[in-house]
């Protein structure tokens, strides 16, 4: 379809992954979400960082919404679509999940049985944290938040856990000050960081969480424990920190 002033995708059906042939006829891949008529043209154009113009040829390719996962994603900076932005090259991937996959039934799931150590006496003696357990940390601005989210990585070297931290929101220079930490402390080797920071438009924050969830999940389902931590700017004062 071609995106014009009249009419910008008005067939276009529900969210998901679409191809896009710009006018030097370079094809690319990403997600677009469904939007007023006034918004899917800006939208395409920051998913998938292609130069989309008006009279684009824009053609839905009829899959859902899905990032590519593998084991090469083990110790590298990515952004919302799984793309790698830590200059280390491309990463090599034959498997991929969808962005929202169904969640498991009750029936189907586990009892927690297996604690989580965050290596924080205080927290592991007073409020353990089991493995399947949601915690919420919150609180206002250097609080030492992202300290105990740090710190409980770091504590899961040879642990066998596999750690996703998503930072939503966030500035620049303190994810990569998590990131220096992790790598000067070899807890890369085991922790995927997916990043969108305040730079980043609303759309792929957006993304962010759903691209961690669906990492992890990949770890998951081959029978390893994974670690989420979302970190998240909820408001101008306030910011919060999720441990799935």
């Amino acid at each position: 379809m071609v995106m014009d002033d009249r009419d910008r995708m008005k067939d276009g059906g529900e969210d998901g992954a679409v191809e896009i042939e710009d006018e030097c006829r370079e094809r690319g891949r990403g997600v677009w979400k469904k939007k007023k008529k006034d918004g899917i043209e800006k939208g395409i154009r920051e998913l998938d960082g292609l130069l989309i113009q008006e009279g684009s040829s824009v053609k839905a390719t009829g899959r859902i919404a899905q990032i590519p996962v593998s084991e090469g994603y083990l110790g590298r900076v990515v952004n919302a679509l799984a793309k790698p932005i830590d200059g280390r090259g491309e990463i090599s991937s034959l498997k991929s999940r969808l962005i929202e996959s169904p969640a498991p039934g009750i029936i189907s799931r586990r009892s927690m049985y297996e604690p989580l150590q965050t290596g924080l006496i205080a927290i592991d003696s007073m409020i353990p944290i089991g493995c399947g357990q949601r915690e919420l940390i919150i609180g206002d601005r250097q609080t030492s938040k992202t300290v105990v989210a740090t710190d409980t990585i770091l504590n899961q070297k040879g642990q066998n856990v596999i750690c996703v931290y998503v930072a939503i929101g966030q500035n620049a220079s303190s994810v990569t000050q998590v990131v220096t930490i992790l790598q000067e402390r070899g807890a890369m080797e085991y922790t995927i960081i997916v990043v969108e920071t305040t730079n980043y438009l609303a759309t792929l924050q957006y993304l962010a969480p759903y691209t961690g969830a669906a990492l992890a999940e990949y770890f998951m389902y081959r029978e390893r424990h994974t670690l989420i931590i979302y970190g998240i700017i909820l408001f101008v004062y306030i910011e919060s920190l999720y441990l799935f």
